[in-house]
């Protein structure tokens, strides 16, 4: 189907101050969630992403109600098997619908999805751990912290990965981005995990000292919910975890 390319002006809801909401209620992921197999390739494309989230926000150019949704995108945004950059903007679709207050319909399972992807976003994030944090894994990497953080997920605010972020940041500049060296000649098993964890930027700046705008986002991002948990939280056996879960709210 035909997707115009959406003007900011259609998601300014989601910038405006008080539409992300910090958790104070608490999950885990289960490992008995995550896919048998993902997808081998990438074909989610974000200008459908983009329609679908414009549905949910109600800012379309026919000014629909927000939270109704074409099957199209009930289909899209539940399709099973996604890696990377497909389950980022499925878990950001629910995540706005939380925000929204959508509950109705497909969004009477909305925390049954986040679990879904968040369980895979934690397979995603310990074989970037497992392969030693390889730079193309590392924007996605923070990126399922900062989601799956949002979405109260605690087991992503792990004190090693919050030291391992830490250790990629460049020194005299303060960015993050591509190191001065990585090695090119690596494992095929290791190749095939990159491909995995690998994500495609519709929009992204690459500066001439290695600097990268949405690697340093994702990173402030990641960073700025370690922060909050830090001080929610006290850290026990490199975990950051509630006194008791809490099991989250229905939708």
């Amino acid at each position: 189907m035909p997707c115009p390319l959406r003007a900011p002006s259609e998601f300014q809801p989601a910038t405006e101050p008080g539409f992300w909401k910090l958790p104070h209620i608490w999950t885990r992921t289960k490992a008995s969630m995550v896919y048998s197999t993902f997808e081998q390739q990438d074909s989610f494309s974000e200008e459908h992403s983009d329609l679908c989230l414009v549905q949910l926000l109600g800012t379309g150019t026919n000014s629909s109600q927000p939270c109704r949704l074409s099957d199209f995108c009930k289909t899209l945004m539940t399709r099973p098997g996604c890696s990377g950059y497909c389950l980022s903007h499925q878990l950001l679709f629910f995540l706005s619908a939380r925000m929204t207050e959508c509950t109705k319909g497909l969004f009477r399972q909305s925390q049954r999805y986040m679990n879904l992807f968040c369980a895979n976003k934690m397979d995603l994030n310990r074989r970037a751990e497992a392969i030693g944090y390889a730079y193309p894994t590392r924007d996605l990497f923070m990126e399922n912290i900062m989601f799956c953080g949002i979405g109260g997920f605690s087991k992503f605010y792990k004190l090693r990965w919050l030291e391992a972020i830490l250790s990629w940041q460049k020194p005299q500049k303060g960015c993050f981005g591509k190191p001065a060296a990585e090695d090119e000649e690596l494992p095929k098993a290791i190749q095939y995990q990159q491909h995995l964890l690998r994500r495609l930027k519709r929009q992204e700046k690459q500066f001439t000292d290695g600097c990268s705008s949405h690697n340093t986002a994702m990173a402030v991002a990641a960073l700025g919910g370690f922060i909050y948990v830090l001080a929610e939280l006290p850290p026990a056996d490199g975990e950051l975890w509630p006194p008791t879960p809490t099991p989250p709210s229905s939708h």
